[in-house]
């Protein structure tokens, strides 16, 4: 949605607009960094829509410098990400952290979690380009079939550590997966 902002800011305000009064979930990926430092006014017009904010940890950094947060812990910054204001006060926003191999932080109802990463071998991962794209499908993709949320950051990372093991966005052999048996248990 990010990168949409840039071209389509209208369309992204009125998605906003109808998730806030249809009291559905609106996600907004921080998706660069240049985006917070270079277009905070258009990216602030979007974000007080958001209820699921999702960042890696410089992106998230990079929010954080812009409003002048003199601190580099992502435990705190998450916390005050949540409780930036939300237009829609039924609500309470979740805010997510990748840091690739770390544990992905997670700050939703004012409470802290923390959630590994399954590691990948060192030699089977071919580009990480990709890896945050990943996870945001993943993610969705739970999230769309209501599963909890340790459920959507599984299918999160299973597609980060998915997309990481191929050169760029290639998925010419995926039909050799059984997709349905792999969520089946997330």
């Amino acid at each position: 949605m990010v990168f949409f902002i840039l071209s389509s800011l209208p369309t992204c305000l009125a998605a906003g607009k109808h998730a806030n009064e249809k009291n559905k979930i609106f996600m907004l990926n921080i998706s660069a960094n240049f985006i917070v430092e270079s277009f905070w006014d258009i990216f602030y017009s979007v974000f007080q829509y958001a209820d699921h904010v999702c960042g890696n940890e410089h992106e998230t950094l990079a929010f954080a410098k812009r409003l002048g947060w003199d601190t580099e812990d992502y435990n705190v910054i998450a916390e005050k990400i949540a409780n930036l204001p939300l237009l829609n006060t039924n609500k309470k926003r979740t805010v997510i952290i990748t840091q690739g191999s770390q544990n992905t932080i997670v700050y939703q109802n004012e409470k802290l979690h923390s959630f590994p990463v399954t590691p990948i071998d060192k030699e089977l991962i071919v580009d990480t380009n990709g890896a945050g794209d990943g996870f945001i499908g993943g993610f969705i993709a739970g999230t769309s079939m209501g599963k909890p949320l340790a459920k959507c950051i599984d299918a999160g990372h299973y597609c980060a550590g998915f997309i990481i093991q191929r050169t760029g966005c290639d998925l010419n052999d995926v039909s050799r997966y059984n997709w349905e048996e792999i969520v089946k248990d997330m």
